[in-house]
């Protein structure tokens, strides 16, 4: 009974994490194409955009980190499953 309160511990530990790798990144992106959004807006006002915003950079970098969360997560899982029927 205390490995399964143990193991239930784990994973919850481990979903917690994932939800905030994935909803931070996502965060991140949204917050960051609003203020893309509100900066093209003053940049057409102002007749003078760089191609490339700091905005835009901000949300690569989001989509970056939650698409190389996603590739680490199905790495592990693979991983666990393999040394599991390795064990076995």
């Amino acid at each position: 009974m205390p490995n399964l309160i143990t193991m239930l511990f784990e994973r919850l530990h481990e979903w917690k994490g994932r939800l905030i790798a994935y909803g931070g990144g996502t965060s991140v992106s949204a917050f960051s194409n609003e203020v893309a959004a509100k900066a093209q807006q003053a940049a057409e006002t102002a007749a003078s955009s760089p191609e490339i915003t700091t905005a835009n950079l901000i949300s690569l970098g989001g989509l970056l980190v939650i698409a190389g969360r996603l590739v680490f997560d199905i790495y592990v899982h693979f991983d666990k499953k393999r040394q599991q029927r390795e064990a076995s």
